[in-house]
């Protein structure tokens, strides 16, 4: 009884749930491309790269991911989450993305939609961070700037000096001394500044062209199965579970009356 009940419950369940696809991709991340932010070469310690692909995970779910996709999928947030699974693969820098939905094209969507917000999320960010350190160059090339200006402004000044004294007269040393310094420090910070500007331009030009950390390996396709339980595995797998519960309780019930039994008589028969 207990068999038949559990494949009829297990049944009418799948029935009513009805079928599910699922539509999955894989992305590789480049643990290489973070040398492109200025960070650290990638750990060659296994359980650091697991760690950070592990934290790519969280990525993949943040609200940021989450929510663009959310939007462009008129979904809520939080079901979305809830829905998709990211999993990655042991000593690899590989993430499965894998969607459900009752449709094979609304599967194929949902991962579709989720995978390119967050392949878009990780460049961007590595775009935005690339460009920050070209940013903080700024100041210190306009400091260099002005005080190149600065200098050269008193360079022309003293050299001004210079060609009206006569190369007898006493200031003419002085004066061409002081010159001298003044041509050595313009040339220095000259150099300084041009090192600053080439260090940005690089920077920027990296930022245009920086392919980001994610790659995707393998594109969402439509499912032709459903990846739930056909009706046929569903009503084995409810038979089996019915099954198990009636041993259970015939075990059961036969420690209990086993337990509950009288014992054989003991005693002897009085005289």
């Amino acid at each position: 009884m207990s068999t038949a009940l559990g494949a009829a419950a297990v049944g009418v369940g799948s029935t009513l749930a009805g079928p599910e696809y699922t539509s999955e991709a894989q992305i590789l991340w480049d643990p290489d491309a973070l040398e492109y932010l200025g960070s650290p070469p990638a750990p060659e310690n296994p359980e650091a790269l697991d760690r950070q692909v592990t934290d790519q995970r969280q990525v993949v779910l943040s609200d940021a991911v989450i929510g663009q996709a959310a939007d462009s999928l008129d979904m809520d947030p939080e079901d979305l989450r809830e829905a998709v699974a990211v999993e990655v693969r042991p000593g690899t820098s590989l993430l499965t993305i894998a969607g459900p939905a009752d449709e094979p094209d609304e599967a194929a969507a949902l991962t579709t939609t989720l995978t390119s917000a967050y392949v878009n999320h990780v460049r961007d960010s590595g775009v935005d961070a690339i460009q920050r350190q070209a940013d903080l160059l700024q100041p210190t090339i306009d400091r260099l700037v002005g005080e190149l200006e600065a200098v050269d402004a008193e360079l022309g000044e003293v050299s001004a000096q210079l060609a009206a004294t006569p190369v007898t007269a006493p200031a003419y040393g002085v004066l061409s001394a002081r010159a001298d310094r003044l041509a050595t420090r313009s040339a220095d910070i000259g150099n300084r500044l041009a090192d600053q500007l080439g260090q940005q331009e690089t920077l920027r030009g990296t930022a245009e062209s920086f392919p980001g950390q994610a790659f995707l390996l393998r594109e969402p396709s439509t499912p032709e199965e459903p990846s739930s339980l056909s009706l046929a595995t569903a009503l084995v797998l409810g038979a089996a579970i019915g099954l198990f519960i009636g041993v259970c309780i015939v075990f059961f019930l036969f420690g209990r009356s086993a337990r509950s039994a009288p014992g054989p008589a003991t005693g002897y028969a009085a005289d």
